[in-house]
């Protein structure tokens, strides 16, 4: 039962950051000019019928972004993340994000990427060095078009190992989307669910 759960709690964690990067992406992109402030919720159900939450504020001053993000796992313990980036109009940004795990256990993340939009397709490619100064590359596609978005995903650790995910979603009315996430893990395993996200 122990390890059922921490596979559920696995999936709906990179499920729902997926989501959140490929729906949210306007908002979060920093290559963009003006300022925002934004609030985003997505719901992540799993197979059982279990669900989790996230819940993402974002604000933006210019070329500046911060954001708070807090995921609710099925047995209702909580993670947290937050950001602060710096960014210019070629795409280019770095920043620094810290994590909290359910334990309460922080950890300090450097995160420095490119983002791009053409034609309706946004990519993200960043590398991201770890407290121990390991360093992960993170690399995102997705595109909308007439309400329907797809969007893939991957996430390489120091050890070489890629946990992959995808995923498809419609638009079912203003600020809202719902639809599939596939997340497949660095062992092979895939976890599959259904989301839905509102801001």
């Amino acid at each position: 039962m122990k390890s059922h759960l921490h596979s559920i709690k696995y999936s709906i964690k990179y499920s729902i950051k997926l989501t959140v990067l490929t729906l949210a992406a306007v908002g979060l992109s920093l290559s963009l000019g003006g300022n925002i402030a934004q609030a985003g919720e997505t719901t992540i159900r799993g197979r059982n019928g279990r669900t989790g939450t996230i819940n993402t504020n974002v604000n933006r001053q210019n070329n500046r972004l911060n954001y708070d993000r807090q995921i609710t796992y099925p047995n209702g313990r909580n993670a947290n993340s937050t950001g602060e980036f710096i960014g210019d109009r070629n795409g280019n940004y770095k920043g620094n994000v810290t994590r909290t795990n359910v334990n309460g256990k922080s950890n300090n993340y450097f995160v420095e990427g490119t983002r791009t939009r053409t034609n309706g397709t946004r990519t993200n490619d960043a590398v991201i060095t770890g407290p121990n100064q390991n360093q992960a590359t993170f690399n995102s596609s997705s595109t909308c078009n007439s309400g329907s978005c797809t969007g893939n995903r991957s996430l390489t650790y120091p050890n070489g190992k890629t946990r992959t995910t995808t995923l498809t979603g419609e638009r079912v009315a203003p600020g809202e989307y719902s639809g599939d996430v596939n997340v497949t893990g660095r062992n092979g395993r895939t976890r599959s669910g259904e989301f839905y996200h509102r801001r």
